[in-house]
């Protein structure tokens, strides 16, 4: 029975983006930090406002923090509309990535393994 590869595909393939529509989705034209070399700006950039002393009191950062980020981020890509949101929330999505990674390594019999 021959298949048609549309049909086979899962719903959520059939709507990814393609194209020139993918690659400004891929590329961050949306204003979103989604890509590797834009993360570690970002990480390099976060790394600049702690070292400028820009954390409050409780080690959170300071609104202020955020808007220099997004500035820094449309300086550097100034092509990309980022936004003070989207630095929150990528900074709250690293914050809890660096969490579970952190608890992982943490937890009674985790070893890590170089060679895999």
């Amino acid at each position: 029975m021959d298949s048609n590869p549309e049909e086979d595909m899962p719903l959520e393939e059939e709507h990814m983006p393609i194209g020139e529509e993918y690659n400004a989705v891929a590329q961050g034209q949306d204003g979103m930090i989604d890509n590797v070399e834009e993360t570690e700006s970002f990480v390099d950039f976060i790394k600049e406002l702690v070292t400028e002393g820009r954390r409050a009191d409780a080690g959170q950062f300071k609104p202020s923090s955020f808007e220099k980020l997004a500035a820094k981020m449309n300086e550097k890509y100034p092509s990309v509309d980022f936004q003070i949101s989207h630095c929150k929330n990528k900074f709250k999505r690293l914050k809890e990535k660096f969490q579970f990674a952190a608890d992982m390594a943490a937890s009674s019999g985790f070893r890590w393994d170089d060679v895999k």
